[in-house]
């Protein structure tokens, strides 16, 4: 499993969610995109995986209303433009699970994210209950294997 997260070091709710859903460097990759902008691959994969820019774009920003058309909305490739140029315009967090992406700080959108994660935690710890289980009786098994061989 592999988690990516875009996020701001200085958001208070970002780091609330991350830190109740238990996300941090040690598991996951951080990007804060304050510091390290959003790249157009970046962008381009999270619009792959959202089905459109739109999705990804925060009209709560501050600087939305400078550049809201009077008449009309943005453009997809607009918007692509300003989250590219303007890391407010991301709806945060954005987190990234192998192929399903969470964006923003919904209830839904946490409680999915929460779900998720959970389901990859049981199918880790079931996991590594499995090894575990091998590491201790394979070692019977093969002597009884190799007892029953000889007689």
């Amino acid at each position: 499993m592999r988690i990516k997260v875009y996020t701001l070091s200085t958001c208070s709710t970002s780091k609330r969610i991350l830190k109740e859903l238990n996300i941090n460097k040690d598991n996951a990759d951080i990007q804060d995109i304050k510091y390290n902008n959003i790249s157009p691959q970046q962008i381009d994969h999270m619009k792959n995986l959202s089905g459109s820019y739109c999705n990804l774009f925060s009209k709560r920003a501050q600087k939305y209303k400078e550049v809201k058309p009077k008449n009309g909305e943005l453009t997809e490739d607009e918007m692509r433009n300003l989250i590219i140029n303007e890391y407010t315009f991301l709806k945060r967090p954005v987190v990234i699970i192998d192929d399903e992406i969470f964006i923003g700080n919904s209830k839904k959108n946490i409680k999915n994210l929460s779900t998720t994660l959970s389901t990859y935690n049981s199918i880790i710890c079931n996991f590594n209950i499995l090894i575990l289980s091998l590491i201790v009786y394979l070692p019977n098994f093969v002597s009884i294997s190799y007892y029953l061989k000889s007689n």
